[in-house]
C-alpha cells in the first residue's frame, strides 16, 4: 500500500542505491523532467519500466525509469525531485541513499 492509500500488484523488488537530480528538461524518453521520473543504467533496469519507490523514511511513489545518466551505475535510480517536495531537503542532506526498494509494478 502506497503513501496515497492505493494497492499497487508487483511482480519483484530490489532494493538500491539512490540519488536525486532535478535537472529540467525532457528525459531521454522525451518526457517532462518531473516527478513521474527516474533516471536508470538501462542495462539494469529496462527504460519504460513502472516502479514505486521507497524506504523506511521516504516514499516517493509510482515513477518511471524515463532517463539516463553518466553517474549512475548498475543498480542504481536517480529520482528526479522537486523544489517544493517536502522529502528534498531531508534526502539533499543525505546526498545518497544505499536502501531505496523499487518494486516493479505490474
Amino acid at each position: 500500500v502506497g503513501s496515497d492509500g492505493v494497492t499497487y500488484s508487483y511482480s519483484y523488488y530490489h532494493v538500491v542505491k539512490s540519488t536525486y537530480y532535478d535537472i529540467e528538461g525532457l528525459t531521454y524518453l522525451g518526457y517532462n523532467a518531473d516527478e513521474s521520473v527516474v533516471a536508470v543504467d538501462m542495462d539494469y533496469i529496462p527504460l519504460g519500466t513502472k516502479m514505486y519507490l521507497k524506504n523506511d523514511q521516504f516514499d516517493f511513489g509510482v515513477r518511471t525509469a524515463a532517463d539516463t545518466g553518466s553517474m549512475i551505475e548498475a543498480w542504481e535510480v536517480d529520482i528526479w525531485l522537486d523544489d517544493s517536495n517536502p522529502q528534498k531537503a531531508a534526502f539533499a542532506q543525505l546526498g545518497y541513499v544505499k536502501d531505496m526498494v523499487i518494486y516493479y509494478l505490474d
